[in-house]
């Protein structure tokens, strides 16, 4: 995900997962204090691994207070029940700045031990290490502990400057000891914590944070340049668009700012967050009702770690917890899937499983799938297995000659490897178009981002993205033709125009994707004068409100009238596959016939060069245009 390919589901893990509101994190901490517990690795690595096991996150983060690595710089720092860090000397003149002392990671050398205990087989899942950032230590070390307005720090910034610089440059220096250290010792990820920054206005921080935010990860990154690092603050929305410039990976996002607004002003970066910890305190319909509009925003997107807008609350449920995890692994499973097909029965478990990212389909799951590829002859059915190859070289054959290149979301090859096949036979300019041929931000946007994010590699490729082409002139044809050799007689026949649902969230902002569908279904009933029609949406998953009418709300429509056959048309695919030749050809089909009517269904275009020449023109067109 954070190097930009869609992993299938949206992973997750939550800030602060590590003990608050565990029954075995609680009563570790009635006999050992924070930092008693990191002091002894096996029972820090014990903490850190108790939410993977407990809630099934997708990763570990190291459990750790940001103010742990103080010690190794001899400051003498206290956790206060209920306060936090307090320091009884506070930090305000330049000589006690002078007097920190360099980073020594000897004195905290048991962290390093306690992540090289997890990253050595306890954990089956990357482990974050973080650190927090200079200006959230410093405003700790000036204030002498938390503060509600941070005027003394800010007062240091603006009036001091000198003072600032040199305390910053201390602990920027400090940072980067402290994420080496913890990369050395084994860390898949590191993040930094600036949670009070944003007490800071835009220019403060261009001026006295940003140059040793941009050292430490430049630094840092320079040395680990395989580690994703991520950025986290709270109250920071007027501070994204600045950390967008930095090289970071990730850009972790509070509650109250949104994955949408980041994109606005410029992310580009993996998105995290960013769902409001207090909806853990309200029912299951009203989290999951916002957990969707997150998920679908990050899908949209098209990077996304799904966490929390802060930290766990103490008195969150860890069953609401467990349940939240379950329910963004299905839900996104549900949201990200697109339509690939698994060539063997044996390929349906690892299928599944890298959908999933990593987690093995439960035993129904599996034998619902399997059950449906079984009765279309998946298996057997070398066509159904290279459609979209098939459909690839008929395209060709239409085009003129130029290099050319197939990727996929979820087979290979991927996109990012035909972007770059593409770059390797030197083109410049790259035309990208999806066999979808209507546009829709949860389906074809999915793909553009994933174009976008490949693209972004290559500091001299420029590119251009067909969103639709059923406007077509041959693909109105196609279905003309198919609709007309499928009804000779339209007296007697309701004709459904269908197609994949969306969810009704994701038809909202000016997605014409159900504008487009009803334009182009009018079209064809006109051009071949059908008396009894409506366009209905199918294929709809089990969870969340779905654009309607359903196709059973369409079959019961069509039975009210005197029509005794009902035809399908699935103009919204665009060839024989698992939704067509299940959904449509097997559950719809025994739906007609159960009420005594005639289930009859137009032929998919699958290689057609007629229907094929409809994307063939869009490009054309792009080209000379």
């Amino acid at each position: 995900m954070i190097q930009g390919r869609n992993p299938g589901v949206t992973p997750v893990w939550y800030m602060r997962q590590a003990g608050r509101s565990q029954a075995e994190y609680r009563k570790i901490k009635e006999k050992y204090t924070l930092f008693e517990i990191t002091k002894e690795p096996e029972l820090c690595a014990r903490v850190t691994e108790l939410p993977v096991k407990e809630y099934g996150v997708d990763a570990a983060i190291l459990y750790k207070d940001i103010m742990s690595p103080m010690v190794a710089m001899n400051v003498n720092v206290e956790l206060k029940a209920g306060v936090g860090p307090v320091f009884s000397t506070p930090i305000r003149s330049m000589a006690d700045v002078d007097a920190l002392e360099p980073f020594d990671p000897t004195k905290v050398e048991y962290i390093s031990k306690t992540i090289t205990l997890l990253t050595s087989g306890m954990l089956d899942v990357p482990l974050i290490g973080f650190c927090g950032a200079p200006f959230t230590i410093a405003s700790y070390l000036i204030e002498g502990g938390p503060t509600k307005n941070y005027n003394k720090t800010r007062g240091m910034l603006i009036g001091a400057p000198y003072v600032w610089n040199a305390l910053m440059t201390k602990l920027a220096d400090m940072s980067i000891a402290y994420l080496s250290m913890q990369a050395e010792a084994g860390a898949n990820a590191l993040q930094i914590f600036d949670s009070w920054v944003g007490a800071v206005n835009a220019d403060q921080y261009k001026q006295g944070i940003y140059p040793h935010m941009e050292r430490i990860i430049k630094t840092v990154k320079a040395k680990y340049p395989h580690l994703p690092m991520a950025m986290n603050g709270v109250g920071t929305d007027h501070l994204v668009s600045i950390w967008s410039h930095l090289p970071l990976d990730v850009i972790a996002l509070d509650w109250r700012s949104s994955i949408v607004m980041a994109n606005e002003r410029g992310v580009t970066q993996t998105v995290q967050g960013n769902l409001d910890p207090a909806y853990l305190f309200g029912d299951e319909k009203t989290l999951a009702r916002e957990v969707d509009r997150i998920l679908l925003d990050g899908i949209r997107y098209g990077r996304h770690i799904f966490n929390l807008g802060h930290g766990i609350f103490p008195e969150a449920d860890p069953q609401k917890l467990h349940w939240l995890t379950d329910y963004v692994h299905e839900r996104s499973r549900e949201l990200w899937a697109q339509e690939s097909s698994p060539s063997s029965k044996d390929d349906l478990v690892p299928y599944m499983t890298s959908i999933r990212r990593g987690r093995v389909p439960t035993e129904a799951e599996l034998t619902n799938l399997t059950k449906r590829y079984d009765t279309i002859g998946q298996w057997e059915n070398v066509e159904l297995q290279t459609m979209a190859e098939c459909q690839y070289k008929t395209l060709l054959t239409l085009l003129p000659i130029m290099p050319s290149a197939i990727g996929f979301l979820h087979m290979k090859p991927s996109i990012a490897n035909a972007v770059d096949s593409l770059v390797q036979q030197g083109a410049e300019h790259i035309i990208a178009i999806v066999t979808a041929p209507f546009f829709t931000a949860l389906g074809t946007g999915a793909y553009e981002k994933q174009v976008q994010a490949a693209i972004s590699n290559y500091d001299n490729v420029t590119f251009d993205f067909i969103r639709s082409w059923w406007d077509q002139p041959t693909f109105k044809e196609y279905w003309v033709k198919a609709l007309s050799e499928c009804v000779h007689n339209a007296k007697d026949v309701f004709v459904i125009f269908s197609a994949h649902s969306i969810p009704l969230i994701n038809n909202h902002g000016g997605d014409s994707y159900a504008l487009a569908l009803e334009e182009s279904a009018k079209e064809i009933a006109e051009h071949c004068k059908l008396p009894k029609w409506t366009v209905a949406w199918q294929s709809e998953a089990p969870h969340g409100q779905w654009l309607g009418p359903t196709v059973e709300d369409a079959i019961n429509e069509a039975l009210q009238t005197d029509a005794t056959r009902i035809a399908f048309v699935p103009f919204g695919f665009v060839s024989n596959h698992v939704e067509v030749l299940y959904d449509n050809d097997v559950e719809c089909k025994e739906l007609v016939e159960a009420k005594g009517a005639t289930y009859m269904r137009a032929p998919m275009p699958n290689c057609n060069e007629t229907f094929l020449q409809a994307m063939a023109s869009a490009i054309i067109e792009r080209i000379h245009s």
